[in-house]
């Protein structure tokens, strides 16, 4: 009879030994990491909701309550010391609010956010994080006009959901279109894209109707069609004259009537000319005489090597006597968003590749004898609130 092969039962018992203490080791493994995800995942809620917090704190409506503001709406004044909690299917995240005054009136906001996983008991230190942002009491309608030049009475804001190149008085004729008549007792109706700002269109309409009655039925003589859309240069002129200039209040006439805003352009091969049109607004602009302008400019022909649609030129002033005795244009310009040069959007001399329309390229025109005002740039603890710093243009 051989010898009999196999294990034995002390070596089984070892192995399964064995076998055991590394199944528990694994079951160990899986529960950390069950338990690391779920701190990860509380963490970044509680990340995720402070920063929601913040955001609604950030967006307050007024600087003090008044009638007419839903009581769920934050007020700036009304940002005091809070403690609050939020459920989850997890946890509850305690909210703790402190608020320290600053100098000016802002206010500095500590947000912490704790809770408690299930791991921990009463006796243990809960988990946290602290989120921290400074408030200003700027009333929120003029956080949108901070950096922007004087416009006059003509409102900031993203009128009508579409784009801010096309002018507040056009009339929006549905989702994709606009309407307006640069001059409104003119014959010319500019035809908008809603979502570009181009025109598309240039149509001929009864002298008669202003821009807020035109129609579909209106716009059937449409000679001029822009394949690709053309770009709006639009903006104001206004006047100061007969002693200081004033960049901030200019409230002298129209001088003369016969001004008129021209493009020079300095690249060739355009599709067709710029058009121009002028208009006085002086009932339009509560207590400023100002002549606005507008010009359809087509983009310059693409080529081989450079197939965008842009322009390039410079805006000028025609019909004024610039020399002694008469006056001078100033432009208001200025380094507005803070990256050390004027860009396109910022009144420029010369415009270089323009890529979209462009409003609010205002400018003011003085005696021959005075220079350019300095004008101010925005300072709001001083309540300014337009930078109306200007530039020598013409001649």
């Amino acid at each position: 009879m051989g010898k009999q092969r196999g294990a034995s039962l002390v070596e089984a018992l070892v192995a399964m030994l064995v076998m055991a203490f590394g199944m528990m080791s694994v079951a160990g493994i899986q529960g950390r990491l069950r338990y690391s995800g779920e701190t990860a995942k509380q963490r970044a809620e509680a990340m995720r909701v402070a920063q929601v917090e913040l955001e609604r704190l950030r967006g307050f409506v007024a600087l003090e309550r008044t009638d007419g503001i839903p009581d769920d709406a934050v007020v700036f004044n009304e940002i005091q010391n809070d403690r609050y909690t939020v459920e989850s299917l997890t946890t509850a995240y305690q909210f703790t609010r402190t608020v320290t005054p600053l100098p000016g009136g802002a206010v500095d906001v500590l947000l912490n956010v704790s809770w408690r996983d299930r791991s921990k008991g009463e006796e243990d230190d809960p988990l946290s994080v602290n989120w921290r942002t400074a408030l200003v009491p700027v009333d929120p309608s003029l956080a949108s006009s901070l950096a922007i030049p004087p416009d006059f009475g003509v409102g900031q804001r993203r009128y009508e959901d579409r784009h801010p190149g096309i002018p507040a008085a056009a009339k929006k004729l549905d989702n994709a279109r606009s309407v307006f008549k640069p001059n409104p007792t003119g014959t010319t109706a500019l035809v908008f894209n809603n979502r570009s700002g181009m025109v598309t269109q240039l149509c001929t309409v009864e002298a008669a109707t202003p821009s807020d009655l035109l129609g579909d039925n209106d716009l059937l003589n449409c000679p001029v069609s822009y394949t690709g859309g053309a770009f709006l240069l639009s903006g104001h002129v206004v006047f100061s004259y007969g002693g200081t200039p004033s960049a901030e209040n200019p409230n002298s006439p129209v001088l003369p009537a016969s001004a008129e805003v021209i493009l020079d352009k300095t690249e060739d091969s355009y599709s067709s000319e710029p058009l121009c049109f002028s208009s006085s607004s002086a009932n339009a602009l509560v207590g400023v005489n100002a002549l606005d302008y507008y010009c359809v400019i087509p983009p310059r022909v693409a080529t081989a090597k450079d197939n965008s649609l842009s322009w390039s030129g410079r805006s000028v002033l025609n019909g004024l006597t610039l020399a002694a005795g008469g006056v001078r244009v100033c432009r208001y310009s200025d380094d507005y968003d803070g990256d050390k040069a004027i860009n396109n959007s910022e009144h420029p001399l010369d415009y270089v590749k323009v890529t979209n329309s462009l409003s609010k390229q205002n400018f003011l025109v003085v005696d021959f004898e005075s220079s350019c005002p300095a004008g101010q740039k925005v300072d709001v603890a001083a309540l300014q609130y337009r930078n109306t710093v200007t530039a020598a243009h013409q001649p």
